[in-house]
């Protein structure tokens, strides 16, 4: 009798601490902690990711046919520079948008075009001017905050969720710094063997006039430096408008690296105002190139687009390739050498001509 007690007591202790290690001893994840690991994790992808290319597809299609889009793009990044040139098709539009642009040392800038061929230039500022004190140059500044952070997103796909709308060209741990940003409670999950981080959260933005609530959650893989899988979100206005958002991201496979193959959001939008929801789906595909080593800084510039660089803008040129060198090095001794072998030949002629 005393065994059997002993025996029951063992097994219920262990399905006590079974069930308390899978439901309560997983650490809480607190804002400061998962800020703290997505600030690690981006660090390290974005030190893996120097030099690339990136081409994205993406496809809008919505129910009251507002916003549909087809259209596609390709990046050229580097830590310091960018360039990418686009086309897209609007919904009740017969042509093509062309548009591109390009962020170097010295300027950035803007281009549009008809055919894809012939660009001409659509904004156009030096760097410098940005940094200059003054109210004139606040415009500038804003379009290069703005311009960087395009890039930062880009540049950071995995950690960056399309449906903040309040952080939209943010990464997610700017996001989670907000001091609006509320995690309300986070859990472990496990889908297909792997185990996920889950965050419920809150975000209020309140002014005079208006309130904003947004609720959800984000699906994190802990496995995968910390990528976002999966995102959902349900925003309410005072005006009584309701969004409800989902997004899912998809990987290359069997890569240490999370490199973003394709993104796949749905977005509900319902108003008092208005009778019918509107339904959007938006499609992105996404193909990550590493780039072996650094591209010359002249591929940076308004050059890349056939346009004349800007006066007194000089760009190094690229460094002579060592077999280059040594190419040159070779054609110069053999034309030494067969030099050479024409003065003794010359030399020896006039021997034979003054001993006759």
């Amino acid at each position: 009798m005393y065994c059997k007690k002993i025996l029951l007591f063992v097994l219920l202790s262990s399905i006590f601490l079974t069930f308390s290690h899978s439901t309560f001893g997983q650490e809480p994840i607190t804002k400061e902690i998962l800020n703290d690991r997505l600030c690690k994790a981006i660090e390290s992808y974005k030190n893996k990711l120097k030099y690339f290319s990136l081409k994205e597809k993406t496809k809008i299609v919505s129910k009251l046919k507002k916003d549909d889009l087809e259209g596609e793009i390709e990046f050229i990044f580097h830590p310091d520079l960018v360039i990418y040139h686009g086309q897209r098709k609007r919904y009740k539009r017969d042509k093509m948008e062309y548009y591109g642009a390009g962020l170097n040392h010295n300027y950035f800038f803007d281009v549009i075009s008809n055919d894809g061929k012939n660009w001409a230039v659509k904004e156009f500022d030096f760097l410098q001017r940005a940094s200059m004190n003054g109210q004139s140059n606040e415009a500038i500044k804003t379009k290069l905050k703005t311009f960087m952070s395009n890039k930062e997103k880009r540049t950071s796909l995995p950690y960056w969720i399309m449906f903040f709308d309040f952080h939209i060209y943010d990464t997610i741990e700017k996001v989670i710094q907000d001091k609006n940003f509320e995690i309300v409670k986070s859990e472990t999950v496990k889908e297909k063997d792997k185990n996920y981080v889950k965050i419920f959260y809150q975000y209020v933005e309140k002014s005079p006039n208006e309130m904003e609530k947004y609720t959800g959650h984000i699906l994190f893989d802990p496995n995968l430096a910390w990528a976002i899988k999966y995102g959902e979100q349900i925003v309410l206005e005072s005006d009584g408008t309701k969004y409800y958002k989902t997004v899912t991201y998809e990987y290359e496979e069997n890569k240490d690296l999370p490199l973003l193959k394709s993104t796949k959001s749905h977005i509900v939008v319902s108003s008092p105002t208005n009778k019918e929801e509107d339904i959007k789906d938006w499609d992105l595909n996404y193909s990550v190139k590493l780039i072996d080593k650094p591209l010359p800084e002249s591929d940076f510039t308004l050059s890349h687009f056939g346009l004349p660089e800007p006066m007194g803008v000089t760009w190094p040129k690229p460094p002579t390739p060592p077999y280059i060198l040594l190419l040159r090095i070779a054609l110069g001794l053999a034309i030494l050498s067969f030099c050479f072998y024409l003065a003794n030949k010359i030399v020896n002629r006039k021997k034979k001509n003054t001993s006759i």
